[in-house]
């Protein structure tokens, strides 16, 4: 565990409002070992986080089990989860419980914890145990990302147009609940539904998150904003368009300060989780010692 070290040679360039991580505000660093990907994906609950390492085949836990030090378990997973202070871990191979495989029958292409764990497929979306059983599935062609609210599940899809679609935590569909972008994140925050439009066809696009109230928050040229959102920020690129270059990890509401990351690999995607307590950034091509390993960030709000 370590602080990051990182300080901006001229702060006075930064947008009013933003506070770089490390420098203005206090965060935690925990890095990968060369070509990991820490940080892929994020994810966590009640106090226990943990970072996707495709490239390690392995998951970072930080507090499972009732542990204050980090824990790898060992798994080739692209998304990760916390049940119980037990790590879930999915990779299009399969499920994982703590490192076993539990469930294999189809390719996976998104997961999610909730109640129950949330899979989607190319075809469907299924909730299951963990001991890997069908509790029940849906059609969900398409799909694009998933996340889990307080009473529903919700699913990107991506056809000719894209959008996110609901069901309660047993299965009833609730239909179309808000359009969204391609590749853009979904998450779940205060009972809201956010869904992300990074604008990938323009180079200077400065994506868009917009919530099921019609509240939407736009990036500046090039971020991309929207391919991360969790724990109550959005986030897009690493941003070669700014100066100096950064990547801005934006809050869902007016109160807070926009957080910067200035070191990163220039385009580099982030991906978001966290509570009220804690945000959870996870950046899979940082740069460390002379090589990319991935990180993992840490920011407890005070």
């Amino acid at each position: 565990m370590t602080l990051l070290p990182l300080f901006l040679a001229c702060s006075q360039e930064l947008i009013p409002g933003e506070r770089v991580l490390g420098a203005d505000l206090p965060v935690e660093a925990f890095y990968g070992e060369e070509g990991d990907l820490l940080g892929w994906t994020v994810a966590g609950a009640e106090g226990a986080w943990m970072g996707a390492a495709p490239g390690g085949e392995y998951s970072l836990g930080l507090g499972l089990a009732g542990e204050t030090v980090p824990r790898r378990t060992s798994a080739p997973a692209r998304w990760v989860g916390v049940w119980e202070g037990r790590l879930i871990q999915a990779a299009p191979e399969g499920l994982y419980l703590d490192g076993a495989l539990v469930w294999d029958d189809e390719p996976i292409t998104s997961m999610a914890v909730g109640p129950s764990i949330f899979v989607t497929t190319a075809t469907e979306l299924l909730a299951l145990s963990t001991e890997g059983e069908v509790r029940w599935s849906a059609p969900a062609r398409g799909a694009r990302g998933i996340a889990v609210g307080v009473d529903r599940v919700v699913v990107g899809l991506c056809g000719e147009r894209c959008e996110v679609r609901g069901w309660t935590l047993g299965g009833q569909g609730l239909g179309t609940l808000l359009d969204a972008g391609r590749h853009g994140a979904i998450a779940e925050w205060s009972g809201l539904l956010w869904a992300g439009d990074p604008m990938w066809e323009e180079d200077l696009g400065r994506g868009r998150v917009c919530n099921e109230v019609g509240v939407c928050i736009e990036g500046e040229p090039g971020d991309h904003l929207g391919v991360g959102i969790g724990g109550g920020y959005a986030a897009g690129v690493f941003n070669r368009h700014l100066t100096p270059q950064r990547a801005r990890i934006v809050p869902l509401v007016a109160a807070g300060p926009v957080l910067v990351l200035e070191t990163g690999a220039e385009g580099q995607v982030l991906s978001l989780a966290g509570d009220e307590e804690t945000l959870v950034i996870g950046a899979p091509h940082q740069a460390h010692g002379g090589a990319v390993v991935g990180a993992m960030f840490l920011r407890h709000h005070l």
